[in-house]
């Protein structure tokens, strides 16, 4: 039981032309707008990648986040996952990155191992082309995951804060099967606004597929395979977060809370709300 990432990476535009700034069709009562297909491939320049060369992981572009979450906050992980996040379910070799899931208890309550690292402090940015070709874990319950949040509290907590969900494909190879690309704003939880798309992938946990988004202030563009299947607009979110005694409750200014630096997440969880 394995998740499989080939590579990462991130890239900016070169050449900004106007088909990449404009927005797509759809009405403002929908926070969907019709995709568009931008002939963008000489527009991006790579700014940074993994290839996962070698035998270890690059500690140097990645940060590994290790137990259930406790000393964030976030005790299993805010889902009631089932894992215990360690350091050596974290294999390279052969140009790809596995992160995988084992049945073994190592913290008593954790009946499951896998891994979970980030690119906080090491690669934050605004704004780009992200993506990476990723092969996810097979089985009931296993929820492999490629996504973004903030890199500063200045919105406050989840999810005035933002996230961007690239990739989530849970029980891959099962009838219950689901690919998930999602952006999360608004209030702070439980008053959190969600705009989400579920479509079918060919075989995600038998291929590796190119799942990628496009950020700019105006909007984000979901891909898998170069395909665009969702654009939400900037129009479409906002944060409403507590700034305090002296100011309470106040809107984020402009595409708040996507017009700062975020960074990158990879992990294989085990359970969970969203995989059942």
């Amino acid at each position: 039981m394995s998740l499989a990432i080939a590579r990462v990476r991130l890239l900016f535009v070169s050449t900004v032309s106007a088909a990449l700034i404009a927005c797509g069709g759809g009405g403002a009562e929908s926070p969907v707008v019709d995709p568009f297909y931008p002939e963008a491939s000489a527009e991006w320049t790579l700014i940074w990648s993994d290839e996962f060369d070698g035998d270890a992981l690059d500690t140097g572009n990645w940060d590994i986040q290790t137990g259930d979450g406790s000393e964030y906050g976030l005790a299993r992980w805010g889902n009631d996952e089932l894992q215990w996040y360690t350091e050596d379910n974290l294999v390279v070799g052969d140009g790809i990155l596995r992160v995988e899931a084992r049945a073994e208890q190592v913290v008593a309550g954790f009946p499951y191992t896998s891994g979970r690292i980030r690119t906080l402090g090491k690669l934050d940015f605004q704004y780009g082309r992200v993506e990476a070709r990723i092969k996810s874990a097979t089985g009931k319950g296993l929820w492999s995951a490629f996504w973004m949040l903030p890199s500063d509290d200045r919105f406050g907590g989840w999810a005035s804060g933002g996230e961007i969900d690239i990739m989530e494909v849970v029980n891959a190879g099962t009838t219950e099967e689901n690919y998930y690309a999602s952006l999360h704003h608004g209030f702070a939880w439980p008053l959190n606004q969600t705009t989400t798309e579920s479509i079918g992938v060919d075989n995600p946990g038998e291929d590796f597929h190119i799942y990628a988004i496009e950020w700019t202030e105006d909007y984000v563009r979901w891909f898998v395979d170069d395909r665009n299947f969702m654009t939400v607009d900037a129009e479409h979110w906002y944060s409403y977060y507590y700034g305090g005694t002296n100011v309470g409750y106040e809107r984020g200014a402009g595409a708040a809370p996507f017009n700062r630096d975020f960074h990158l997440l990879l992990n294989l969880a085990v359970g969970g709300n969203l995989p059942g």
